[in-house]
């Protein structure tokens, strides 16, 4: 039958492109409203006999909550399905916010304290993990990677044909034929960050978040923070039918970007 997919509907769309690609059927489980993220319960009902492949998000979008990495890994472990950890909005600082905790450079923040869940290979059961480059990574746009946890399952993305009259032709990727000048673009200003300058922009970063954070829980009642947000991403609604939040998301679209 149908191979099937499940994941949060938080899940970025490129899940949706891939299930339409190749066939298969998404299987999409909605967040609990109070954490922001998708509940392990929930995902185990959702699990059936088609199931190849569980998916979340660390953080996911657009509320910035990261997904029970560890304990949805162990379920995929479980039934012996794939697990992929979707890092590519924001997961990239996730070390460096783990080495800074451990460094204690985040001491005094709100929520420094706070070890961040285990969202990588770390976690038994994850088969992928994605990220993208061009966003923290500082790199330019379309560079993103994805990792495996064997060199057995990065043995399925390759495609090879020996028939060809041209000869043998191999592409690992969808696209066929692609310019080498983003990777190398992302692998200079990778070395020219280095990991010193990596943890200086995530300190920044995290600072600036948890900053916004705590403004919105200590000083604006009518607004609440969603979930538990430990990266970047920060997600607020209304609490009062007082205020239109897209209302106000407009305005300070407005006042910030100016359009």
């Amino acid at each position: 039958s149908t191979p099937e997919i499940v994941a949060p509907t938080t899940i970025h769309a490129a899940f949706h492109k891939a299930a339409h690609y190749f066939g298969m059927k998404l299987v999409l489980v909605d967040i609990d409203e109070d954490s922001g993220a998708v509940n392990i319960d929930d995902v185990k009902r959702a699990i059936t006999r088609n199931t190849v492949l569980i998916a979340a998000s660390a953080p996911n979008y657009p509320h910035g909550n990261i997904d029970d990495i560890e304990g949805l890994a162990s379920l995929a472990l479980e039934r012996n399905v794939g697990f992929h950890s979707d890092c590519c909005l924001g997961g990239l600082l996730l070390p460096f916010v783990d080495k800074l905790q451990q460094m204690g450079k985040l001491h005094g923040l709100d929520y420094s304290n706070k070890p961040l869940p285990l969202f990588d290979f770390r976690a038994k059961g994850v088969t992928s993990l994605s990220a993208d480059m061009h966003k923290y990574g500082y790199a330019t746009k379309g560079s993103s990677c994805i990792m495996y946890s064997s060199p057995e399952i990065r043995h399925y993305q390759y495609f090879v044909s020996v028939s060809w009259t041209g000869g043998i032709y191999a592409s690992p990727t969808l696209a066929g034929s692609r310019a080498g000048g983003v990777s190398a673009s992302t692998w200079a200003v990778m070395v020219h960050m280095g990991e010193e300058g990596y943890l200086e922009v995530s300190e920044r970063i995290i600072r600036t978040s948890r900053k916004i954070r705590k403004g919105i829980e200590e000083d604006i009642s009518e607004l609440e923070i969603i979930g538990n947000p430990l990266s970047s991403v920060i997600a607020f609604r209304s609490t009062t039918p007082a205020i239109n939040i897209y209302g106000m998301g407009q305005r300070l679209w407005v006042k910030w970007v100016g359009m």
